[in-house]
């Protein structure tokens, strides 16, 4: 049966390293409709949210192996491709090294994430006690389309004459493999009920302003995008985010986007409650991008102690959200210094104190406010230093 407990284990990557080559006898279980182990199919009824598989690896002449890594054949597991990747003599340690990896990882678009709970057991073809089994969960992404146990049995055991984990010459691997339902969302076909979300954050404005953008808050041909189907409930997109970002559900405010009278996009409003319960594909339609492929949101985070996320706060019709750039004329720099949900009714003096702080200037430092146009629900301020503060 699939294993589901989560106790700390040593899992990592396996590295880029070494030629590599497959190995044949395999057999594989492909899908929980099809597969003949009872016990694998009642497992997949454990959890609603996941769809497992079982797959069974026989490698024969296990000895014979150079040193190197060695895949098994390709494995379907809810629509995705899998396989395993081993190290017979070890991934620079004196262990046998076992990995799950995406088959398919370098075809697929940009921003792809899989999550996955999966075990990998060698099996002890003597007695079934003595079964080495590991168990891990991990998001796979493109930096990380791979994940293991690097120390997984130490090679002296597995090739122990007695021992029962080579019989023959064949080492029997085993991957119980079970995937989150929310992802397959992404995998739809065809393109046209597909639709791209770019989303942008805080971290986005301050790697990129000053740096390579000057003008507007955000390139988003840099931001984190997803590929998703369009009827796909925004409700398990924020389940998709909280996964990729580690930002709890609970604790995301998406904004849209909109276009001024100088070109320039900024966070217009924030989602409404009946937005939320539409389908991605329906929001699009009703911001009049539905011959568009991609859709723009602005993801507000609060911080809480230890930089924790927190529950967004309740913005009233009053509240607007004010972005802040800073430059530095001598030293020539602009940076990015953060937001504000203030009263719409509020005077910039009120908020003099806080800039000062989000700045970095002392309380006493003496600036001067200069609001360049009027501010209209989402507005953005870009002050100086040397007694300057412009909105714009």
């Amino acid at each position: 049966m699939v294993c589901y407990s989560y106790t700390a284990l040593s899992s990592d990557r396996a590295s880029g390293t070494d030629a590599c080559c497959s190995v044949t006898q395999l057999d594989v279980i492909k899908a929980p409709q099809t597969m003949e182990n009872s016990a694998s199919a009642a497992a997949a009824q454990l959890d609603n949210d996941f769809l497992s598989t079982r797959f069974k690896w026989t490698i024969e002449n296990f000895s014979k192996l150079n040193d190197g890594k060695y895949y098994s054949d390709v494995f379907s597991v809810g629509g995705y491709r899998w396989r395993l990747l081993i190290f017979p003599n070890g991934n620079n340690v004196d262990h046998l090294s076992v990995y799950l990896e995406v088959a398919d990882s370098a075809f697929l678009p940009d921003g792809w994430s899989r999550y996955a709970k999966f075990s990998i057991a060698v099996i002890n073809q003597l007695n079934g006690k003595f079964n080495v089994t590991k168990v891990t969960q991990h998001e796979f992404k493109a930096r990380e389309s791979d994940w293991g146990f690097t120390s997984f049995l130490p090679l002296s055991e597995l090739h122990a004459r007695g021992r029962g984990y080579l019989i023959n010459d064949t080492c029997l691997v085993e991957a119980d493999v079970a995937v989150h339902r929310v992802l397959d969302w992404t995998h739809a076909k065809p393109e046209s009920s597909l639709c791209t979300i770019k989303v942008a954050r805080d971290e986005d404005f301050l790697n990129q302003i000053g740096k390579d953008f000057y003008f507007d808050l955000v390139d988003f041909d840099k931001v984190r995008s997803f590929l998703v189907q369009k009827k796909m409930p925004f409700r398990s997109f924020k389940e998709l985010v909280a996964k990729d970002f580690g930002i709890p559900v609970q604790c995301q405010r998406f904004w849209l986007w909109g276009k001024r009278q100088n070109h320039s996009c900024r966070p217009e409003r924030p989602l409404t409650r009946v937005e939320e319960m539409q389908s991605v594909g329906q929001l699009q339609k009703s911001r009049n991008e539905a011959n568009s492929a991609e859709a723009k949101l602005f993801l507000e985070v609060e911080l809480g102690q230890h930089l924790r996320p927190m529950p967004p706060p309740d913005k009233s019709e009053e509240d607007i959200l004010l972005f802040f750039k800073l430059y530095d004329p001598l030293k020539e720099e602009l940076r990015y210094v953060g937001r504000l949900l203030v009263k719409n009714s509020g005077k910039p003096l009120d908020i003099l104190p806080k800039l000062k702080e989000m700045a970095g200037f002392s309380s006493g430092e003496e600036i001067e406010l200069m609001r360049k146009l009027n501010l209209n629900h989402m507005s953005c301020a870009n002050f100086w230093t040397e007694h300057y503060i412009s909105w714009f």
